[in-house]
């Protein structure tokens, strides 16, 4: 992702490097603590792999933990349906789930939040200000709001700044477009395959993006792969920079 000049959190941004790893380290012990103590999918990890949490003492000492990988959190989903050994909390207190995107059925990471993960979330508003979005700004949200990662920390993130973005993810790209003239923008959240639907219905209506819309000046994705030219390309289209967001597997 670029960084702007733009800052969201200047007492967390403009901290000094030994500042900022002498917090990730006090906020990493903290965790691993409650893990150790609270979940049983880390802490038979942990167990099984011989090392002790309460041993990292250091930012690198984190390489002694064991990797969980993808197949490791399907496989604790399969073993103890619907959420695994994951779940720190009790399963009434699961207020709101995320499904990773992509995929389907078992091949889905599940993700249970509580109410304090839904509003940590919110974390997510510091990739559209670093994009330059300020609390006045118009935003469309092109990404429909369900399970998946784009409601939670992005829709939540975007209101965070101030701004509650309209909403065209459900519609398609003829009407996307008519209310994106209609309501105007500033910014746009948008997948790969639906940036590039939305750029070859303006050319085949005659009227290149950057002209149909020169106001816009951020466009933030996430969700799918892309390659390095498409990025190149749709942002000589729409006159605007493009910036990454990460997903609900990276998050």
């Amino acid at each position: 992702m670029r960084v702007t000049a733009s800052v969201a959190h200047p007492a967390l941004e403009r901290l000094s490097r030994p500042e900022i790893e002498a917090l990730q380290l006090r906020r990493l012990q903290r965790q691993l603590e409650r893990l150790q103590a609270t979940n049983r999918f880390f802490a038979d990890r942990w167990r099984a792999a011989g090392v002790d949490p309460a041993a990292v003492r250091t930012l690198d000492d984190l390489r002694r933990l064991p990797v969980v990988t993808k197949e490791d959190v399907l496989a604790d989903q399969v073993a103890v349906p619907p959420y695994g050994l994951r779940l720190g909390v009790n399963s009434r207190d699961v207020f709101e789930l995320t499904l990773s995107s992509g995929t389907s059925g078992n091949l889905q990471e599940v993700h249970a939040h509580t109410v304090r993960d839904a509003h940590m979330r919110a974390m997510h508003g510091i990739a559209f200000r670093w994009a330059g979005m300020r609390p006045d700004d118009v935003l469309v949200f092109h990404v429909g709001i369900s399970n998946s990662a784009s409601h939670g920390p992005f829709h939540r993130g975007i209101r965070s700044i101030g701004r509650l973005p309209y909403l065209v993810g459900h519609l398609g790209f003829p009407q996307r477009l008519e209310l994106m003239e209609r309501f105007g923008m500033d910014h746009m959240y948008v997948m790969p395959s639906a940036l590039n639907g939305l750029t070859q219905l303006c050319e085949e209506q005659g009227r290149s993006p950057s002209a149909r819309f020169p106001n816009l000046r951020s466009i933030v994705m996430s969700g799918e792969g892309w390659p390095i030219d498409f990025v190149q390309r749709m942002e000589r289209e729409w006159r605007a920079p493009i910036h990454e967001g990460y997903g609900a597997s990276q998050t």
